[in-house]
């Protein structure tokens, strides 16, 4: 598994090595709140809306990313940043 770090707790991302799609876990209250959409930050450092499935508490996202959004609200929007993290390398590998 590949994962990235999140701003906020709870919320989790991954990815399998063996080249699954990213999938974003929320916690369980998810179920009785408002979803945020999911952004994906491009290389110009634009916010683009990314195509994904909603399987339960989890979103599967159609694409890698290097980072991206969950926004919720208008004005005063709630952001979580999600990046991607490099594993530590074990001794000796």
């Amino acid at each position: 598994m590949r994962f990235w770090a999140t701003s906020r707790p709870g919320v989790r991302c991954a990815r399998s090595t063996t080249g699954g799609r990213p999938f974003i876990e929320f916690p369980p209250s998810i179920a009785v709140g408002e979803a945020p959409p999911l952004f994906v930050i491009g290389d110009n450092g634009e916010a683009q809306l990314v195509n994904y499935r909603v399987a339960g508490r989890y979103y599967v996202v159609d694409r890698l990313f290097g980072a991206a959004e969950l926004r919720l609200g208008g004005k005063k929007q709630q952001v979580v940043r999600i990046a991607s993290v490099q594993p530590k390398r074990r001794k000796g590998k």
